[in-house]
């Protein structure tokens, strides 16, 4: 899992974070939870995210919108259907429970968030953002 202080370092050397409503939900939920705990936002992931077309995050969900800001949300699991890709092998609500769990139900979180990485990977090289 990346922290910001990981995901400043990739965004400062001119590196690439790709996620799927990234911006809208992983970045904002990091930001607002560090604010609570007295961590300053780093510089380099709030200016990408104010981009209109950051370079160093890129947001599946920015992507599949093509710009078109009014277009309706997809979620993860929709775009791997559509793309008959990988599909969720679990639900995030059920995260929190899991990975604070015993040895099983940490290895099923453990399990879900590599689902989810390999889900990521494969949208992303169909809808050609990488090779």
């Amino acid at each position: 899992a990346y922290t910001l202080a990981t995901i400043d370092a990739i965004a400062s050397q001119g590196g690439k974070v790709i996620g799927h409503n990234i911006i809208g939900f992983d970045l904002l939920f990091l930001l607002h939870r560090g604010l609570k705990h007295g961590i300053k936002p780093p510089v380099s992931i709030v200016g990408q995210m104010k981009q209109y077309a950051p370079t160093a995050l890129i947001d599946l969900q920015r992507e599949w919108q093509f710009g078109v800001r009014s277009e309706k949300y997809a979620k993860l699991d929709t775009l791997a259907a559509y793309f008959g890709v990988t599909r969720k092998n679990g639900n995030g609500a059920n995260f929190y429970r899991l990975f604070n769990g015993g040895f099983e139900a940490h290895l099923q979180a453990l399990q879900y968030l590599e689902n989810d990485i390999r889900m990521t990977i494969e949208i992303a090289r169909k809808m050609g953002v990488i090779q």
